[in-house]
């Protein structure tokens, strides 16, 4: 995706460093799982989003890099 306001997030530290460079901006956090049908069609509407929206932050987080819940904290 090449819209600038759309992130496919790689690391805990890279989610932390997106969300604290403008804080006052409305950020989309859109955590997905490759195996579950609903966030495939969940990621259509965030992509969507982010073309409709380019002033919107989005984080699309795939599950698998979670190791734990306290990851993205």
């Amino acid at each position: 995706m090449s819209n600038s306001n759309f992130h496919e997030i790689a690391s805990p530290e890279e989610f932390q460093s997106l969300l604290s460079q403008d804080l006052s901006r409305v950020s989309l956090i859109n955590f997905w799982a490759p195996w579950a049908e609903p966030c495939k069609k969940m990621n259509e509407i965030v992509l969507e989003l982010a073309k409709k929206y380019p002033q919107l932050l989005v984080l699309q987080v795939l599950r698998l890099l979670l190791g734990s819940k306290a990851s993205f904290r």
